[in-house]
């Protein structure tokens, strides 16, 4: 009896832990602050950037423009954030300069708490290993490129056309049609025990067939890897002129930002963090020139994927 008690108790604590303390947490203790409206001069200066042919209006092509623009920044910030931490991980269980194997390199998964994120750590293994020098051992650069093959810029590209895109393409025709690749995203959120946005499939179905330029519902793999790399903006373009073309004319002008400035508000404030970070890195780089640095680059600092 004291047993069974103690274990009722052991499964209500572990219940109110993992599903209470989050909310007294965030929504109490410690709320996120809501963003700001942004000031006239920030609304300003996103109008004069996002309007690239001084028209006074912001239409879908520039808006796809500058959700491009700031896909690579939200990028950037993600890869830097992992990139100091699997370093800070390396650093713990391994000597200076020292490689580690695939049984190594899941240890570090799972002390990070990221194994159970993916179920092909293997043939992650292999594409950061064949990216570095192929010796079939890790350095922490390629580590990165493991954990982050969809997301580094000179990789992405690569692990799309080769890894993703095989998994669509089952008749191994060099195509992959809608149907095969809404079955697969099923699969995918059926495997992460969540459901399936049918907005956002919606607003991917669109884009699909954007790049289908021969209109047979099928994409060759240069077709998507350009697909896979709009997604982000496309899909902000699209809830940026759901919301903010007031009028429905397929552009948004400054009277329209300034009414709907609420909707506007997160883009305002991204598009400033990305202009900051610019600055930023072009100080660095500056600085980095005239003192003669010549570091080896960070696979977080690369050109994107050329192919």
């Amino acid at each position: 009896v004291d047993l069974a008690y103690t274990v009722l108790v052991a499964l209500a604590l572990s219940a109110i832990i993992r599903n209470v303390w989050p909310i007294i947490y965030y929504d109490y203790l410690f709320p996120v602050q809501p963003l700001p409206l942004p000031t006239q001069a920030e609304v300003e200066a996103f109008l004069v950037y996002a309007d690239s042919n001084d028209n006074g209006m912001i239409s879908r092509k520039e808006a796809l423009s500058l959700f491009g623009e700031m896909d690579k920044f939200i990028r950037m910030a993600e890869i830097e954030t992992l990139w100091y931490t699997v370093e800070k991980a390396f650093k713990r269980m391994f000597e200076e300069e020292e490689r580690c194997g695939y049984e190594e390199a899941e240890e570090i998964l799972e002390d990070l708490s990221l194994f159970d994120y993916h179920n092909d750590w293997r043939e992650r293994y292999d594409f950061a290993d064949k990216w570095g020098d192929g010796d079939g051992t890790l350095d922490v650069e390629e580590m990165l490129i493991m954990v982050l093959p969809d997301i580094v810029p000179s990789t992405r590209g690569k692990w799309w056309r080769e890894y993703e895109f095989p998994l669509l393409d089952k008749n191994r025709n060099g195509r992959a049609s809608w149907e095969e690749y809404l079955a697969h995203m099923e699969a995918y959120h059926a495997m992460e025990e969540e459901g399936l946005a049918l907005d956002a499939m919606k607003e991917q179905k669109m884009l699909w067939f954007y790049y289908d330029v021969d209109a047979d519902r099928e994409l060759t793999p240069n077709e998507f890897v350009s697909f896979l790399q709009s997604q982000w903006a496309f899909i902000r373009t699209e809830e940026m002129f759901k919301l903010g073309d007031l009028n429905e004319d397929e552009q948004i002008s400054k009277k329209e930002t300034l009414e709907g400035l609420s909707h506007f508000k997160k883009t305002i404030y991204q598009f400033g963090r990305m202009k900051q970070r610019r600055r930023h890195n072009n100080a660095k780089d500056s600085s980095r020139s005239k003192s003669g640095s010549s570091k080896e680059q960070q696979p977080h600092d690369s050109v994107e994927d050329p192919e």
